[in-house]
C-alpha cells in the first residue's frame, strides 16, 4: 500500500483520514468513565479523548501535551490521527516514533 501511495507519510495521511470519527460508541464511553487516572492505548483515533467528557474532565493526551500528574492521562502508544506523522504502521514507524517523541508521565 506504501508504494502505491507514494510515501510513507501519505499512508499515515490515509490512515488518519480513516480512522476519523465523530461519534464514539459505548464501549468508548465505558472506558473512558473507569474511575483510574492512568490510560493507555495504540489505538490511533480520538473516540477515547471524545467519550472523556471535555472541559469539565480534564484529560492530558501523552505524548503531545504537557502532563499534570493531578490529571487524568492517557498515552498514546502508537500516534494520533490528530497527529498522522506519528502514526505507527511499520517497525520504522515505530524506531521513529521513540525517537521523535519522548514521553514523559
Amino acid at each position: 500500500m506504501e508504494l502505491r501511495l507514494g510515501s510513507p507519510e501519505r499512508l499515515q495521511q490515509e490512515v488518519a483520514a480513516l480512522l476519523k470519527s465523530e461519534l464514539h460508541g459505548l464501549p468508548h464511553a465505558l472506558l473512558a468513565n473507569l474511575p483510574v487516572k492512568e490510560v493507555v492505548t495504540t489505538n490511533y483515533d480520538t473516540l477515547f479523548e471524545q467519550a472523556h467528557g471535555g472541559e469539565n474532565k480534564p484529560l492530558t493526551v501523552l505524548p503531545y501535551e504537557p502532563s499534570n500528574k493531578e490529571e487524568k492521562w492517557l498515552l498514546k502508544l502508537h500516534g494520533c490521527t490528530d497527529h498522522p506523522a506519528d502514526i505507527v504502521l511499520t517497525r520504522q514507524d515505530y524506531l521513529r516514533f521513540s525517537e521523535r517523541v519522548r514521553i514523559v508521565a
